[in-house]
């Protein structure tokens, strides 16, 4: 069953054996994100976080294609996709994915030739309604329970991009009635990314400013939604929030005792 708004309140969150998550750096990250929480209040339920930093819509859709090939996925499954931004290449590379996020934010990955050549703002926007739309109607027809949740809605893209909307009106209006959850996360948290937290590298002494959502963040929005969150997600929220606060150096993420594991081991081939 996909699941809409109008459903998620009356989830039974006991009833599953797993629960599988996939995205991009909202998903799995440097603490507990909405997936690591709802993870949380399901405590009897194997939890497979499939979640990739810098992933794109190309990548989630491999990789839950791989997930309902490789797992047998059932009705004891719960399966909670959250789509990436729109403007990302995804590619698989010598045994290995490359995610290196927003094209736009990445001259040091794309050249200017290759914005030249490949990069249509236009096209990849089509793209990714595509594969929001084709997945979404595909889950629908499946046995095991899914929802389709957004970091980012049809009409912030350009934001985030760096680009006018209007670029892409002809694409959103045509996709207008993608069957997503809502709010998206940029829309719940005010249509902006605020600065949670700070750190500085010991390497070169820059300070990095991170706009991720916090952990509290990520819950409230969850229990905005109407998923039935517990006490258990709110005090690792809490926990995580602390860690956060208290965390001044970006090497401390490289620590193998680090609890979050923002990489992650993705399934390959």
């Amino acid at each position: 069953m996909y699941n809409n708004n109008s459903n998620i309140p009356s989830l039974d969150l006991s009833k599953y054996d797993r629960l599988i998550t996939l995205g991009c750096s909202f998903t799995r990250y440097r603490w507990a994100t909405w997936a690591d929480l709802l993870a949380k209040d399901m405590p009897e339920a194997e939890f497979h976080n499939l979640g990739k930093c810098g992933a794109g819509n190309s990548y989630i859709q491999t990789m839950l294609s791989q997930a309902k090939r490789k797992m047998s996925l059932t009705s004891k499954d719960l399966v909670v996709i959250c789509w990436s931004t729109f403007f990302r290449e995804d590619k698989w590379l010598k045994g290995q994915w490359s995610t290196p996020g927003n094209v736009f934010g990445r001259t040091d990955v794309f050249s200017e030739e290759y914005f030249e050549k490949h990069v249509d703002v236009q096209g990849m926007y089509m793209r990714d309604c595509a594969i929001i739309d084709t997945v979404t109607q595909s889950l629908k027809q499946e046995q095991f329970d899914s929802i389709g949740l957004v970091g980012l809605g049809l009409g912030g893209q350009g934001y985030y991009a760096g680009f006018s909307d209007e670029e892409t009106h002809s694409v959103q209006n045509m996709y207008t009635d993608l069957d997503v959850i809502t709010p998206c996360l940029w829309s719940y948290n005010d249509k902006h990314w605020p600065v949670h937290y700070t750190y500085t590298s010991t390497h070169d002494g820059s300070e990095f400013e991170d706009y991720h959502p916090s952990s509290p963040v990520y819950r409230d929005w969850l229990v905005h939604i109407g998923f039935p969150m517990g006490e258990a997600s709110r005090q690792y929220a809490d926990f995580s929030d602390d860690i956060m606060k208290q965390t001044t150096l970006q090497e401390v993420f490289d620590d193998p005792q680090w609890p979050w594991d923002q990489d992650g081991d993705s399934w390959t081939i």
